[in-house]
C-alpha cells in the first residue's frame, strides 16, 4: 500500500478504517494465528505466560531481589489458568533465585535441571549489564508453522461474510490479514506458492501484513490476477 495514503486514513468502526480517498475505501483488519497444538491458538498460551511474567516481576520487585534480565522458556502446550498464575509466578520466582549470579555474570540453565515442573523448558539470568530494574521476559519451544493456503481463505472467508456490511459506509473495501510476528502465535514461514496462489474473495484488493518486517503481500483471485 501506499505509505502516502497513511494521513488520509482515518479509524472507524466497521470496517476498521477508512481510507479518505476517491472513491471513498474502507479496510477490515484481522490477525491470523497459528496453533499450539491441534484445536488451540498459541495466542491463547501466550496470554498464559504472558500474566506469569507479569506476576514474576511483581513478585521479584517485592522481594527486593537483584536487578537482571530473566529470559524464560516455555513448555508448547503449557496453559495455567487467570486464577493459578500468582502462585506459580511465585513457586518460579523462589526456584530461578536460587541461580542469580553475580553482577557482571551471566547463568544459563543446564539440561540435567528438572525445571519442566515450572512449565519452562530453560531459562536464563543476565546481569552483564547494568540494569536498573528486573526484566523478564519469555519465549517458547514451539516451531514456527508455514502459513498454509487453507488457513488464509478461512481468515477471508470469516471476514467475506460481513463484506456488503462494511460497503454502507464507503465505496471499495479492502481486507488487511495481519501476522503478528513479533509473538509467536503470529509468526509463520510465508511460501512464495501463498502469495501466488489465486484466492476466492470479492473484496476490491486483500493483503497480508507482516509486523515485524514490516512488509506487504497482495493476494490475487481470478480477477485481479487476470488484470496483472
Amino acid at each position: 500500500m501506499n505509505p502516502d495514503l497513511k494521513d488520509a486514513v482515518k479509524e472507524f468502526e466497521e470496517p476498521d478504517a477508512i481510507i479518505q480517498i476517491n472513491p471513498l475505501t474502507g479496510i477490515e483488519v484481522t490477525q491470523v494465528f497459528n496453533q499450539a497444538q491441534e484445536g488451540e491458538l498459541r495466542v491463547k498460551f501466550e496470554g498464559s505466560w504472558e500474566r506469569i511474567i507479569s506476576n514474576a516481576t511483581s513478585i521479584w520487585n517485592t522481594i527486593g531481589l537483584p536487578s537482571a534480565h530473566v529470559s524464560v522458556y516455555f513448555s508448547g502446550n503449557y496453559y495455567v489458568s487467570k486464577n493459578n498464575s500468582w502462585v506459580v509466578a511465585e513457586n518460579l520466582v523462589n526456584f530461578i533465585a536460587n541461580h542469580i549470579p553475580q553482577k557482571g555474570a551471566y547463568y544459563n540453565s543446564s539440561d540435567s535441571m528438572n525445571i519442566e515442573r515450572f512449565g519452562i523448558t530453560r531459562f536464563s539470568i543476565e546481569r552483564i549489564i547494568n540494569y536498573d530494574k528486573v526484566v523478564w521476559s519469555y519465549n517458547d519451544s514451539i516451531w514456527v508453522p508455514n502459513l498454509e493456503i487453507d488457513s488464509i481463505q478461512e481468515a477471508i472467508d470469516k471476514k467475506e461474510a460481513k463484506r456488503n456490511s462494511y460497503l454502507k459506509s464507503c465505496k471499495k473495501i479492502w481486507l488487511l490479514l495481519v501476522l503478528n510476528s513479533r509473538k509467536g502465535s503470529g509468526s509463520f514461514e510465508i511460501r512464495k506458492e501463498v502469495i501466488r496462489h489465486i484466492y476466492d474473495f470479492a473484496f476490491d484488493r486483500v493483503f497480508i501484513f507482516e509486523s515485524l518486517t514490516q512488509k506487504y503481500f497482495e493476494l490475487h483471485n481470478e480477477v485481479s490476477y487476470n488484470s496483472l
